[in-house]
């Protein structure tokens, strides 16, 4: 009976300190443990995602208001460039050169160039000058040109007497409106000049060159084509290292190449023997060549 007892007393007592020790000393154990697992698997990568989510918005933020100021920058100097554009547009200048109108003895006008060389062989076997410009789609075949109608209409009663159905055919060429710089004013004057004295020379050579055909005195035309082409060459030396502006530039090399043509015609009227219609149909070629180029 006392062994009973003491044996129960002692199942107490053992059950007690398992007692005391699971609520005191295990079961904050596990607690801590879960505690550490529920912070380290599932709260802090919470919040470390939504860390990182800010800052990447506050990254895209920041990029796109550098990308907004680049371009800010970039259509500033965009407008810049289209400003300076428009006030050198504004600044340019306009020089008009006045068309002459000249008068062209027409003896045919063939849509194939082929029929015009066949034509001009015929004129140059009947002794007259024949050379062909080309006019939109058609070539036509002049037998001469001139400044004036009066000139024209006496020329072409010569022409006539072979080709009956030949014409007079007016047209206006050289006419042209060209922008230069403003640097280039203190030398639009001489520009001017320049082109003036061509445009004349052209002019009075072309009523010399019938009687230099018809009556076979080509003393006089060469006099004067050598004195205007000396002339043309000087002025054209005073204004080419100057001028700046693109057009005008242009213009003046231009010039040097008929400068060059004159110059051979001269050099073909120096000697006796040269073919007048030949070096008439080569002077009325860059005759028409200045008056479309410039």
């Amino acid at each position: 009976m006392r062994r009973s007892r003491r044996s129960r007393k002692k199942l107490n007592n053992k059950n007690k300190v398992i007692t005391v020790l699971a609520f005191f000393v295990f079961a904050p154990t596990v607690a801590v443990i879960l505690g550490l697992a529920l912070v380290k698997y599932f709260i802090y990568p919470i919040f470390t995602n939504e860390e990182l989510s800010i800052n990447k918005d506050r990254g895209q933020q920041v990029q796109e208001t550098n990308a907004n100021s680049t371009n800010t920058i970039e259509n500033k100097e965009d407008s810049n460039t289209e400003t300076a554009d428009s006030e050198e547009l504004q600044l340019e200048k306009t020089l008009v050169i006045n068309g002459v109108n000249i008068f062209n003895v027409q003896v045919g006008s063939f849509s194939d160039i082929k029929n015009a060389g066949n034509l001009i062989k015929d004129m140059e076997e009947k002794g007259l000058c024949g050379y062909i410009i080309k006019a939109d789609t058609n070539y036509k075949v002049f037998a001469g040109s001139f400044y004036n109608r009066e000139e024209a209409d006496e020329y072409i009663k010569e022409i006539k007497k072979y080709y009956k159905d030949s014409f007079i055919n007016s047209a206006i060429i050289g006419q042209k409106s060209i922008k230069y710089k403003p640097e280039d004013s203190e030398y639009i004057d001489q520009v001017s000049d320049l082109l003036a004295t061509v445009t004349n020379a052209y002019g009075q050579e072309c009523s010399l060159w019938p009687n230099a055909l018809l009556e076979d005195d080509k003393e006089l035309l060469k006099q004067s084509m050598v004195n205007n082409t000396e002339s043309i060459e000087q002025k054209i030396e005073l204004v080419e290292e100057k001028v700046v502006s693109e057009q005008l530039s242009e213009i003046i090399n231009n010039l040097k190449g008929t400068i060059q043509v004159r110059k051979e015609i001269c050099s073909k009227l120096e000697n006796k023997d040269s073919n007048l219609i030949k070096e008439y149909k080569k002077f009325n070629q860059s005759l028409f060549n200045y008056g479309v180029s410039n």
